[in-house]
């Protein structure tokens, strides 16, 4: 905002604002509902300067697909972004996201690598692979992937956080709980992590907790699955009708893999309601 106060016609710092605004909604920096229309008018604003711009074509697929659940419109403006700038890693590691959601997980696995090829000391690209692997049911992989890349970055939160749920995955529940218990990014992965780890009255305080906690430690459709997860079903279908309101997606990020009632009809019928 600073460097366009000064110069308002360059693009590239429109592009770099509206990918400000997409991941900070994306990771819980600022209300999703609000950060991602002002992505989009960044990123129209950007391209309306420089077509050409891979960044604005990647924010405008963010967008595209977390907010405006417009899937294949985001994958042709990822798959843009990296024919413009084929060596830029995000573009690949955003594009990996859209292929999970659209269950395209190999394909996903293959833009993740080739993120972490471009920038091997990334943590974000290293991390990134580690959960595509997860999504991918791949999880001994994901749990060699996640170590190495805290290794490279102990303090890495993200990692830590996969993590925990590549050894949930496994069955490893203490070690999930070790690393959850310090580092979950939103509570309610630790609630889900107690619901699916075999410590139902620990994840029936979460539920009680979670709707009072701060804004952005927890997502409605993640309440709706710790609802699942502890047989109250008519909480869960409210949940679900508020993530939908809210323009929830985090669901299409955690299905099927990660989720221990995939097939149940709320959860399907939700991601129906996404286009998914």
């Amino acid at each position: 905002e600073e460097a366009l106060a000064i110069d308002p016609e360059d693009a590239r710092c429109h592009a770099g604002l509206s990918t400000s605004y997409a991941l900070g909604g994306h990771f819980d920096f600022r209300p999703p509902r609000e950060a991602f229309p002002k992505g989009k008018e960044a990123a129209g604003r950007a391209l309306a300067l420089d077509e050409g711009l891979a960044e604005a074509h990647a924010s405008m697929g963010l967008v595209e697909m977390f907010h405006e659940w417009r899937w294949a419109a985001a994958e042709v403006s990822f798959r843009r972004a990296i024919a413009l700038e084929p060596n830029w890693p995000e573009g690949h590691i955003y594009y990996s996201w859209c292929l999970c959601a659209r269950q395209s997980f190999e394909a996903a696995v293959g833009q993740a690598c080739r993120a972490l090829e471009l920038d091997p000391v990334s943590a974000f690209a290293g991390a990134n692979l580690g959960w595509v692997l997860a999504m991918a049911g791949r999880f001994d992989e994901a749990v060699r992937q996640l170590e190495a890349t805290l290794e490279l970055d102990p303090n890495y939160p993200a990692a830590a956080t996969l993590l925990g749920g590549a050894y949930l995955a496994r069955g490893e529940t203490e070690k999930a709980f070790a690393y959850l218990e310090r580092s979950a990014w939103r509570l309610s992965f630790l609630g889900l992590a107690y619901a699916w780890g075999g410590r139902p009255a620990r994840a029936r305080r979460m539920l009680e907790q979670l709707p009072q906690a701060a804004p952005g430690s927890w997502r409605p459709s993640e309440v709706a699955l710790l609802c699942l997860s502890l047989g109250e079903r008519e909480q869960a279908a409210r949940w679900l009708d508020t993530a939908y309101q809210e323009r929830d997606y985090m669901l299409s990020l955690q299905y099927p893999k990660w989720v221990r009632e995939p097939a149940d009809p709320l959860v399907i019928d939700y991601l129906k309601r996404m286009g998914l």
